[in-house]
């Protein structure tokens, strides 16, 4: 089971990986590259099928939600994840790296 402990700690290897997002010309980003890959952490550790089944599992659980923060609608967040594009951001081995770490964190603590 994923505690919110656990999710604060990917939440922190995110920021530490993600860099801090400039603004360019038009709109400004309502969610940042941040949200959006530590949601697809989740998504990733939650070993979730869709979006819906991630959005229900989290929306379940208030604690979860609460650290997560605020989240785009699903309409948003499929969009951005379309786009996101792994190459582009900095070290993305290190990104791997730190969610199997986290991932082999979290099936420990549950074999305990």
């Amino acid at each position: 089971m994923i505690t919110p402990k656990d999710i604060r700690k990917v939440k922190e290897a995110v920021r530490e990986i993600i860099p801090a997002h400039r603004q360019v010309k038009g709109r400004p980003r309502e969610y940042s590259d941040r949200t959006i890959v530590l949601l697809y952490v989740l998504f990733t550790l939650f070993r979730c099928s869709s979006i819906v089944e991630m959005y229900k599992m989290i929306e379940g659980k208030k604690r979860l939600l609460k650290v997560i923060g605020e989240l785009p609608s699903r309409q948003t967040l499929s969009y951005r994840l379309r786009r996101l594009d792994i190459e582009a951001i900095s070290r993305p081995v290190s990104l791997c790296k730190k969610a199997f770490q986290m991932q082999d964190l979290i099936t420990n603590a549950n074999n305990c």
